[in-house]
């Protein structure tokens, strides 16, 4: 993967809002599954495709000035803000670059494995930077279970769609399995983990709220694209991004699988 062929742009100047709005929404669940698999004092972790920063800060705090936390991504200007002495922040491309062998007692990825063609590769290389008896939590979407309000106007929910399978065929376009969350815990078990467990975890918003526009800040950085690619037209995307602002609209987000597994001894 290249910076130019990932969809969403980490430079975007709303990307800090845009990163806070997924933060509040997907860490409880992240942060529920760290404290399952137990990271404490003196692990070694690896956190792939750090983003907003938010999980690699959660993690230098349990495995305190004993442990290790480092930080991979293709643009790491959010987490080169974190002052934390067990901390190491590395530009790297997991697709390209290598990873240290047998090195780490965590490895961890959330919203990565989703837009990479090489996903089942990359998975394999992040497996191999594990320790023998170590643990792995990768958690991706599953974007199938994005709808409207079943209830609501019938108008609002063909925008909604409309705009949402544009969105879709944007996203397929530049090789992003919008159901590879559904596929975790088989693979997990395919690529020989033991221990294997997941959960799922999706919201429901009212539009108008400051998390759905938040979250509509996505939409926003997607419709040139989406536009320019001839997926569907402004007259008809502007009234689709109106309705995170429609306090009488209703719509569920993504259902984001959290799976994690052991690497055998």
């Amino acid at each position: 993967m290249t910076e130019s062929s990932y969809v969403l742009d980490n430079d975007w100047v709303y990307e800090r809002e845009r990163f806070d709005a997924i933060e509040r929404n997907l860490d409880p669940g992240t942060i529920w599954a760290l404290t399952e698999i137990g990271v404490s004092n003196g692990w070694n972790c690896l956190e792939v495709g750090a983003g907003g920063g938010s999980v690699t800060e959660w993690l230098c705090k349990p495995v305190g000035s004993d442990g290790q936390v480092t930080a991979i991504d293709l643009n790491n200007r959010f987490v080169d803000l974190l002052d934390y002495e067990n901390l190491e922040v590395h530009e790297l491309n997991v697709v390209t670059d290598d990873l240290l062998v047998e090195e780490y007692d965590l490895v961890h990825s959330r919203f990565i494995l989703a837009h990479l063609p090489e996903r089942d590769s990359v998975l394999v290389k992040m497996i191999q930077a594990l320790r023998p008896g170590r643990w792995m939590l990768v958690e991706e979407p599953d974007f199938g279970t994005m709808e409207a309000d079943p209830l609501g106007a019938e108008s609002k929910r063909q925008m909604f769609d409309k705009g949402i399978a544009a969105i879709d065929s944007l996203l397929e376009s530049r090789g992003v399995d919008r159901f590879y969350g559904r596929e975790l815990y088989s693979k997990l078990n395919s690529f020989g983990l033991t221990r294997v467990k997941a959960n799922g975890r999706s919201v429901t918003l009212q539009g108008g709220t400051p998390e759905s526009k938040k979250l509509a800040l996505t939409m926003e950085q997607l419709q040139i694209p989406a536009v320019g690619n001839g997926l569907i037209t402004d007259q008809d995307y502007l009234p689709f991004k109106a309705l995170f602002d429609d306090e009488s609209f209703y719509w569920r987000m993504y259902l984001m699988t959290s799976a994690w597994a052991q690497k055998p001894k």
